[in-house]
């Protein structure tokens, strides 16, 4: 999993519509070794159409949650009869951070790359502002999919931002933001950005 994908998870979330969803890559998992079992491992687009089945409170949704497991984690938690439940229970999703919303607003031009990475609050108006918007669903639809594989995918994000794509010194702000959010091997990405 990349972290743009899991983003697109929160997005989703806050968009209460699963379209973000199905760009994740169906086998992109996230785990939590340390966690209670059954909550271990799971599929991020299996996580994210959970969290926009219970911030919509649509149980149809739920139908796509599927478990995942290895030898060593247990993901059998995160399935379609516990998503019932959770809408059943009236459970609320969790919001989407500052620094996802500061990459989402740059990727669909809602910040210009010239503008420096804001103060957290300010985004969250932005982003709030905008989020449930038919503008917004339209420029999401055009957010790279990672069912392709991560070549397309990354290629697809720094077409969204050229400056990036053209200016391959210039690795500060919102550029920085989008390469490590591009960065699947977690290894690879704490060396580089330090998370």
């Amino acid at each position: 999993m990349t972290p743009l994908e899991y983003i697109y998870k929160g997005v989703a979330r806050e968009m209460r519509d699963p379209m973000l969803c199905y760009k994740i890559s169906p086998s992109a998992t996230d785990s939590y070794p340390l966690a209670t079992s059954g909550i271990q491992i799971m599929l991020v687009r299996s996580d994210c159409l959970d969290d926009v089945a219970l911030a919509t409170r649509n149980p149809d949704l739920c139908d796509e949650v599927v478990p995942v497991s290895t030898s060593l984690l247990d993901g059998s938690a995160i399935n379609a009869d516990n998503c019932r439940s959770r809408i059943a229970s009236g459970r609320n999703p969790d919001g989407i951070i500052g620094e996802d919303r500061e990459l989402i607003l740059r990727l669909l031009g809602y910040i210009s790359e010239s503008e420096p990475v804001g103060e957290s609050a300010d985004r969250a108006k932005l982003f709030n502002l905008h989020a449930r918007s038919p503008d917004f669903s339209r420029r999401a639809a055009e957010l790279p999919d990672f069912t392709s594989g991560i070549d397309e995918a990354r290629n697809d994000a720094y077409m969204l931002l050229p400056y990036c794509r053209d200016n391959p010194r210039t690795r500060d702000g919102g550029c920085k933001l989008l390469d490590c959010a591009l960065i699947r091997d977690a290894e690879d990405r704490f060396a580089q950005c330090g998370y």
